[in-house]
């Protein structure tokens, strides 16, 4: 059975207090660490943001040339200068000379592909510098393709030195020839302010853009700036609408906040078991690639047994992955299974290990439960004052549960002198937030 101050903590794995915290705003360190691929969009879902592969989305776009060119030039271009070896697959090498002889003629999309040939090593070993050249020669016929690919070899100092100024004057220049991708680039720079003046305003421009040309990513971000108000007036009904544009058109970060407010829907009123049955193949999918909100959720889904049958273990290796991936509160939930032995072996001290990597964050319920730690000796020796300390701090943050605990401290004298008055005005603070045990406290003889 879990111990009295761990059952509290373990029974708050209740989906509505998940919601909120997916809908903070993305703090600008994560806007601009993986500049768009051209192509992640036709395969949307199927990377993970943050992790570029641009050497697979190259591939793609080779293999796929005729499909993966928006300009309808471009397939006709393709379809007779592709050669064909044995069972109909490409002879990169023998296609990478027709290109050479258009490109050097001076042929725009010859040189296009051509760069993107010498990046990915189709044909010929992987040659940045000359990837370069061949895409700084396309860029400079207005080929909007070739212009975000040398504004990425310049953002990745891939042929060329590393340069952000020279990358954004390109993503530029080919957002303004009507390149999505591009659109969604210039658009973050301007909103975070990477590598231009912080603009959100004309962020809200380009992002807009992007997301009505159908970029999956730019509707996440319309989403954002639209839900919190960044350069535009806050409007719910339009940022809901794009929020569902992304999801659907499968950018997981939206996808998981779409899962997550469709599962509270039906754990609330039991109306959408479609989009519920949905949410948890999206999460499962998130899951895969280590999106530690969505471990985080999995989890709480395997705990509760909330639309797939309870299993503390797969609850626990869930939760384990999103801890390891720095969630706190699945690093708190990881220190409370342990603690207790739920799909975990019981163990104090990676209970203490885990509680002590949570309240690193400051969160209150982290600071609580490593404060009950040092009161009790789990997993660690007693330390009353330190436990004290960090007790207190949770409950001046407002958490109920830790006021109530800072009241039952000022009762007894643990870890501080005894004083009844500190500890009324802390009962009376946990009950004025909800806390029933304070309550009943106060209730009681002598409570008051």
């Amino acid at each position: 059975m879990p111990s009295r101050h761990t059952a509290r903590a373990l029974r708050s794995l209740c989906l509505a207090t998940l919601i909120a915290p997916l809908l903070a705003t993305i703090p600008a360190a994560h806007a601009m660490t993986d500049w768009p691929d051209p192509y992640r969009t036709t395969i949307a879902g199927k990377t993970t943001p943050g992790a570029f592969q641009w050497q697979t989305e190259l591939d793609r776009a080779l293999e796929n040339a005729a499909q993966a060119a928006a300009d309808p030039l471009l397939r006709n271009f393709h379809a007779s200068r592709f050669v064909h070896g044995p069972a109909n697959s490409t002879n990169w090498h023998l296609t990478r000379l027709k290109y050479e002889q258009a490109a050097t003629e001076g042929d725009r999309a010859a040189q296009y592909f051509l760069g993107l040939m010498y990046l990915s090593g189709k044909g010929t070993a992987i040659q940045p510098d000359k990837a370069f050249d061949w895409l700084l020669q396309a860029a400079r016929q207005n080929l909007p393709e070739a212009q975000y690919w040398l504004a990425d070899c310049y953002a990745r100092g891939r042929g060329t030195l590393q340069s952000d100024r020279e990358a954004v004057r390109w993503y530029a220049k080919a957002a303004e020839n009507g390149h999505a991708v591009s659109q969604t680039a210039i658009g973050l720079a301007l909103l975070y302010g990477i590598g231009l003046e912080k603009n959100e305003k004309e962020a809200a421009v380009w992002l807009e853009k992007a997301s009505v040309a159908g970029n999956a990513r730019a509707q996440f971000y319309r989403f954002r700036q639209l839900a919190n108000g960044l350069g535009v007036p806050k409007d719910p009904e339009r940022a809901d609408h794009w929020l569902i544009q992304s999801a659907e058109g499968g950018w997981q970060e939206a996808r998981v906040i779409v899962a997550a407010r469709d599962i509270l829907r039906y754990n609330e009123r039991k109306d959408n078991p479609e989009q519920a049955t949905r949410a948890v193949v999206w999460l499962g999918e998130a899951a895969t690639r280590n999106d530690r909100n969505a471990l985080y959720l999995l989890g709480t889904l395997y705990y509760t047994g909330t639309l797939v049958d309870k299993n503390d273990s797969l609850a626990a290796e869930c939760f384990l992955r999103a801890a390891r991936a720095g969630h706190s509160d699945a690093q708190r939930t990881v220190g409370a299974l342990y603690e207790n032995g739920i799909g975990l072996p019981k163990d104090p001290a990676k209970a203490f290990q885990w509680y002590t990597e949570a309240a690193k964050s400051n969160a209150p319920a982290a600071l609580l439960a490593l404060g009950n730690c040092y009161l009790s000796g789990t997993g660690t020796p007693r330390d009353l004052p330190k436990g004290f300390a960090l007790i207190r701090q949770a409950a001046q943050a407002g958490l109920p549960d830790a006021q109530f605990r800072l009241a039952q401290c000022h009762e007894t004298g643990t870890g501080t002198p005894a004083d009844p008055e500190a500890a009324r005005h802390w009962y009376t603070e946990a009950a004025r937030n909800g806390n029933p045990q304070a309550k009943a406290r106060l209730q009681t003889p002598g409570g008051k």
